[in-house]
């Protein structure tokens, strides 16, 4: 039986909404992810079989410092509603902002209905196949390279090669490009160098 209620009927649905897989790759780190589409795909069949609409849509405000852009998020039966805002900044980039907003939208959903995320791991887990990694040999220590120097070379690296720094926000799904640059990236992206930043960021297109 339906209930009446927002709150109510929240509390049926959340009862019957998936986790939703992980049907993205991340080709830059080669993790997994859960797209928008299959956050959407979690949850929309438990909201509709209890009368509940979700909607997003975008708000700005002007204050004393400016204007900023919102993303809403809302779930709404009868007159009543439950919603979230988050802040999102845009720039004159297309292909940054379609990034900034696909993350905002599906981790906002997934904030306000608490939809989790879930390896399809073939059920290895259950089991207790591959849980344990083995134990591994320890590895000599590195010398650690000055963390300055690593950023200003990866960035250099970002710089020279147009388009790259909207490839990589893209690719690893972060709308501040500032956290683009830890250790770990900036390796990579060293690595990689200025030629197979070219290819990869070519290769996107």
């Amino acid at each position: 039986m339906e209930s009446n209620d927002l709150v109510g009927s929240l509390a049926k649905a959340q009862a019957k909404i998936r986790n939703a897989k992980r049907d993205g790759k991340n080709n830059f780190l080669g993790n997994e992810y859960a797209t928008l589409s299959s956050v959407f795909n979690a949850c929309k069949d438990a909201l509709s079989s209890e009368g509940i609409a979700l909607i997003q849509v975008f708000n700005t405000e002007i204050g004393e410092g400016g204007s900023q852009t919102f993303l809403k998020t809302e779930l709404l039966k009868g007159k009543e509603s439950i919603s979230s805002s988050l802040p999102i900044n845009l720039g004159n980039d297309p292909h940054k902002n379609g990034s900034q907003i696909t993350y905002a939208r599906r981790y906002s959903i997934s904030t306000l209905l608490g939809i989790c995320t879930e390896t399809d791991d073939d059920a290895n887990q259950a089991q207790g196949i591959g849980t344990t990694p083995a134990p591994r040999a320890p590895k000599p220590k590195a010398k650690k390279e000055p963390e300055q120097d690593i950023k200003a070379d990866a960035r250099a690296i970002v710089e020279k090669v147009e388009g790259a720094e909207s490839w990589l926000m893209d690719t690893l799904g972060e709308k501040d490009p500032a956290k683009l640059y830890s250790n770990a990236f900036c390796k990579r992206i060293i690595a990689l160098g200025i030629d197979g930043i070219t290819k990869k960021v070519g290769g996107s297109k």
